[in-house]
């Protein structure tokens, strides 16, 4: 024991072997801050029991969320909606754009550009408009160009949210090539290593160089930025720190069937305002939240609220509603990521044929030299 510190040396994890040749894990060292009365009492040699516990915050800023869902405008609709509302008399005037857009990323293809179009328009917009597709389909790609559609042409001020904070960066670096530092803040919270985070983004962030910490943005500043990027963790106590509903137009959610439903309906519900819009991107087909909890999976927290969504007839039903259902639902279908043969399972699966394999033959054929491939 040094001062007031006492280092724990966890248990190795069970040996591994990779190529007949033998391998430990290496060892973790946890260093515990206690009090200075411990130091008085202790005895060298004498065996101490470390507990940990789970930190409440996320799970106090899910609760907070759920609880301003009693004082959304339109909760229902944005919770639970119905294919009524899309019904002539409840869709609302689209955003003033021009008949074409300048695209900040010209390689989109059709589906990805009618997905910026109308979630730029927002002409449903008091229902969450889901972007759907498999891995390798560029939903993230196309969402970060909806973000830039919103502030540069429709004049919107966005929130960027994502499950994980590597997820939250690889949306920070698509729009990092078109925004500034006055009109962008990348949210992380204090607790954040800033070594996870890529060098030449920290000065996007609430990174404090004096004090070598992430800190606390004074509310004036955070509201001054057009686009705030964060985890839904962090976006979630937003209103908490001062930031008035209403004062985002959109929120974007990236992988959000990844994400437990208090997380990604706390931000909306606290933030949004009866002309607000929520988005969703992801893929209800790929792995859902990570639950460990029996009684919460009884619960129904197994199951992300863009699974549920996807669900519903108003989403389920979408693509034979024509134009109507392409307010609230796109689909991407070319996959520029997958050999075609890799495609041929989980087209079959669960996205009925619809996926085109359209990967370079660089990137299809990427592996094929692999040797641990038994037969390429």
């Amino acid at each position: 024991m040094k001062g007031d510190r006492v280092d724990v040396i966890l248990p190795h994890a069970p040996t591994r072997v990779y190529k007949g040749e033998a391998r430990y894990i290496e060892q973790e060292n946890v260093h515990i801050a206690l009090d200075a009365s411990f130091e008085q009492q202790y005895s060298v040699g004498e065996k101490v029991e470390v507990r940990f516990n789970l930190r409440r915050s996320a799970l106090q800023g899910f609760h907070y969320g759920l609880e301003r869902t009693g004082d959304l405008p339109g909760a229902s609709r944005l919770i639970f909606p119905e294919p009524t509302d899309l019904a002539p008399g409840n869709l609302r005037s689209p955003r003033p754009l021009p008949e074409s857009l300048h695209l900040f990323n010209m390689v989109l293809n059709e589906e990805q550009t009618a997905a910026v179009r109308t979630i730029a328009a927002g002409v449903a917009r008091h229902v969450p408009y889901v972007l759907f597709g498999p891995p390798g389909t560029g939903k993230t790609t196309t969402l970060v160009e909806a973000v830039l559609q919103c502030v540069k042409t429709a004049g919107l001020r966005v929130l960027v949210c994502a499950s994980t904070n590597t997820a939250a960066d690889v949306l920070l670096g698509g729009l990092v090539k078109h925004l500034t530092q006055l009109e962008l803040l990348r949210k992380v919270a204090w607790s954040r290593n800033h070594k996870e985070c890529e060098p030449s983004q920290l000065k996007y962030t609430n990174w404090d160089y004096p004090s070598r910490e992430f800190a606390e943005v004074p509310l004036p500043e955070l509201l001054k930025k057009q686009v705030v990027v964060a985890t839904l963790c962090t976006a979630g106590k937003l209103a908490s720190l001062g930031v008035p509903r209403g004062h985002f137009d959109v929120i974007i959610v990236d992988e959000a069937g990844q994400a437990i439903e208090p997380e990604a309906i706390a931000p909306a519900a606290a933030l949004l305002d009866t002309d607000g819009q929520l988005v969703l991107g992801g893929d209800p087909h790929q792995l859902g939240p990570v639950i460990h909890s029996a009684l919460a999976k009884e619960f129904g927290l197994a199951t992300s609220m863009l699974d549920r969504l996807m669900q519903r007839p108003l989403y389920r039903d979408a693509p034979a509603l024509g134009a109507s259902g392409q307010h609230v639902l796109t689909k991407l279908v070319r996959s520029y990521r997958c050999h075609g043969a890799l495609l041929e399972l989980p087209n079959r699966l669960f996205y009925q044929g619809e996926l085109l394999p359209c990967a370079s033959d660089a990137v299809a054929n990427a592996c094929l030299g692999w040797e641990g491939l038994p037969t390429p």
